[in-house]
This record gives C-alpha cells, structure tokens and sequence, in this order.
C-alpha cells in the first residue's frame, strides 16, 4: 500500500466554540449525530468539535476534492484512536482513487485543535468500500 495523500489542519478552538453558540444550527448543519453526541458528553465539546472540523479538512484535503459536503466525513471514537467513516461523494471519490484506507491522528492543546490524515491504497481505483463499518 502507497500513501496516496496527506492533509493537516489546524482549528481555532475558541472560533469553533463561538460558531456553536451564535449558529444555532452550526453543529447540525457540520457533524452527524454520533459526532454531535460524542462531543456533547464531553467536559468541553468545543474542543472536541474543533478536533473533528479538523478531520474533516485534513482528509479533504487527502482526496483533493473541489468541494466539502462536511456529513461525508465522519469521525467516531474506536478502541485504538479516531476512525473516519467516508460517505457520499467523499466515499465515492476515495474509490475512484483506490483509497483504501484513511489513518486519522487528533490532537488538542490549549486553544488549538490538529489534525493529520492520510490516504493509503493502491492508487489504481476501485478501492474498498469506504463508509458503514469501513474507514
């Protein structure tokens, strides 16, 4: 396996928890409800918001897509570290470039959320079915 892309981004915590309370529908319209409601229990949701806006760009980023549909990307908590579940055009795309897998690393620190992702495959399209059980 080759690695195909790689994204970072960096995230203002304090933007991201700003944007939640001046947007009433800034989360709904960003995350998906498993997102919403991991972040929500947490002690400070902004932070983990931040880190999950950040997955979102960075593996964007890895698909050098022309346009973010934010539900596409999907991060949970697993077991071992973060999963991101690609949906929609973003899965489709992931196929078409044979990703077949996108490692996901978070980290939050102060005011600053960050996020490194990076597409794995073949590069020869047709990669594994990205979404429901699948990264």
């Amino acid at each position: 396996m080759s690695i195909l892309g790689i994204g970072i981004d960096a995230v203002d915590i304090h933007r991201i928890e700003r944007a939640i309370h001046r947007h009433e529908r800034f989360a709904t319209v960003l995350f998906t409800d498993c997102e919403r409601e991991f972040c929500d229990r947490q002690a400070r949701p902004a932070k983990h918001y931040a880190a999950r806006f950040a997955a979102k760009e960075a593996a964007f980023k890895t698909l050098n897509m022309k346009r973010i549909h934010w539900k596409d990307f999907e991060t949970l908590a697993g077991e071992t570290g973060p999963l991101l579940l690609l949906h929609g055009r973003a899965r489709e795309t992931a196929c078409e470039l044979g990703v077949e897998d996108i490692i996901l690393s978070l980290t939050h620190t102060g005011n600053l959320a960050v996020a490194v992702a990076i597409a794995l495959g073949d590069g020869g399209g047709g990669g594994a079915s990205h979404g429901e059980g699948g990264t």
